[in-house]
């Protein structure tokens, strides 16, 4: 005995027993014109359209967009296929909002085995088709903000430890997407070495919560050669414990930025040593030509037994003190020249005037390794990290011994200034020093990893690490 829907009938048409049985689902029964015949009372409530205005009207009236499958209607009343799908057909329903409905539709044979009708099963989609719209609204949106910032979206999987890349990173860093993507770990095989243990450190700190923002710089090894990337990212999944899922974020090309910082820090290097030009030979010869004639004025007031003279004494001193605080500044301001082994000797120089002037040990340890390949405007930075290093190290921790030492680290020199001082306040991120963050600016600018430490003897000790030339 034939069935329908696994319920066996006798010799009554499969569309009556249907409409008998009228089951919970959006279902209609269209005649030889598409012309609605039945309705099931759940249609009929989906639509909220009294039933005497559905019934005998066509099926394009109320779907038709799906008028384009005219033909296959046709096919389906001669037998000549099994079922037709008609996904997300919009239903109009004058003004009334735009629903959307997925049909499967198959014909309903008689008890001779000829075509008496056709059997539509729809399922409103509307909440679907909204939502893949807003979705698609949105990645236009998205995609148009990428085009006019210049950057890439990705996405990491940390549980799978897989990300995803936008198409406009691949046009940006031009490296293939099938290199990219077949590749177990790209950024880490990509990355430059110096910058890995940096970028990881600030990637794992953010996973675990102890800053609120994931934001690097790293370069990047592309067809054009290393490329300045800069990274910014955000949560955005997380599981019931609180377990981070998914990361999203932009990258964006530093490069034009790197170079600009480049060239603005050897404008200002200039500047400096202009300045420090001014001072030596300006105001300092002036304040010279002072000393000598105030020392001439002095004697002649000695030969005359004059007591003015020890008031012109003691306007000498405060001269003598003015030019070599004038000397110092100029010196400082000047910077370390740049030769061939330059950086540890001007450390070292640097290192015998701080002692010297202000009474406290600086030591400075180490060897000319890599120097020869670090360019003018590396030198001058890392030089200005260390004169600020000893500054900060001086007069806010009150140090009495500091080290100043250099040593290879792989293929990178690395520069450490270690103090006997009183520490850094922790966390970190809320002392508001301008010194810490114009040394991590410089570090940053070369290329440079920088970090900032109390260590367990005491004090403080920073270390910046620094690639030669070969990797830049």
């Amino acid at each position: 005995m034939e069935t329908i829907f696994g319920i066996p009938h006798a010799e009554r048409s499969q569309s009556r027993v249907l409409e008998e049985l009228d089951l919970p689902v959006p279902m209609l029964i269209l005649d030889r014109g598409l012309r609605i015949r039945w309705m099931s009372r759940t249609a009929i409530m989906q639509l909220g359209i009294p039933v005497e205005r559905l019934l005998g009207r066509t099926l394009y009236e109320f779907f038709p967009a799906s008028a384009a499958e005219r033909a296959q209607h046709a096919e389906l009343f001669q037998g000549l296929c099994n079922s037709l799908d008609l996904p997300r057909v919009p239903l109009r329903l004058g003004r009334a909002p735009t629903r959307y409905f997925s049909i499967h539709a198959r014909p309903i044979r008689s008890a001779d085995g000829s075509i008496e009708a056709i059997l539509g099963v729809g399922e409103d989609v509307t909440a679907q088709v909204e939502v893949e719209q807003t979705l698609r609204e949105s990645e236009r949106r998205l995609e148009v903000a990428l085009w006019a910032s210049k950057a890439a979206y990705w996405t990491i999987d940390t549980v799978n430890d897989h990300a995803e890349m936008s198409p406009q990173f691949f046009e940006m860093t031009a490296i293939p997407a099938d290199e990219w993507c077949s590749a177990p770990h790209p950024w880490n095989e990509r990355m430059h070495p110096a910058d890995r243990p940096r970028t990881r450190r600030i990637y794992e700190d953010y996973i675990a919560g102890t800053i609120d923002f994931y934001e690097c710089e790293y370069r990047l090894r592309t067809p054009r050669g290393w490329s300045w990337l800069h990274d910014r990212g955000r949560i955005v999944e997380r599981d019931s414990t609180g377990k981070v899922l998914k990361i999203a974020g932009t990258s964006q090309d530093a490069g034009a930025r790197k170079l600009l910082e480049l060239a603005l820090g050897e404008a200002a290097e200039r500047e400096r040593r202009r300045i420090s030009h001014d001072l030596h030979d300006g105001l300092g010869q002036e304040l010279t030509g002072i000393q000598y004639s105030l020392w001439s004025i002095a004697n002649r007031l000695r030969q005359r037994d004059d007591p003015d003279a020890d008031g012109v004494d003691q306007v000498l001193s405060l001269i003598r003190r003015a030019i070599g605080s004038t000397r110092l500044i100029a010196h400082g301001l000047a910077g370390p020249a740049v030769e061939p082994g330059g950086l540890t000797t001007a450390l070292a120089r640097l290192a015998t005037e701080v002692s010297a002037t202000y009474g406290i040990r600086v030591a400075c340890i180490g060897d000319h390794w890599g120097e020869n390949e670090l360019s003018e405007a590396t030198v001058q930075n890392l030089y200005r990290i260390v004169q600020e290093a000893l500054t900060n190290a001086r007069r806010h921790g009150q140090a009495t011994q500091i080290t100043v030492a250099t040593r290879r680290a792989g293929r990178a020199l690395e520069l450490s200034v270690t103090d006997n001082g009183l520490g850094m306040p922790q966390p970190l991120n809320d002392t508001g020093g301008i010194g810490l963050k114009i040394m991590a600016h410089r570090a940053q600018t070369v290329g440079a990893s920088f970090t900032v430490e109390n260590h367990a003897a005491g004090g403080t000790r920073i270390v910046v690490t620094c690639p030669v030339a070969e990797y830049r």
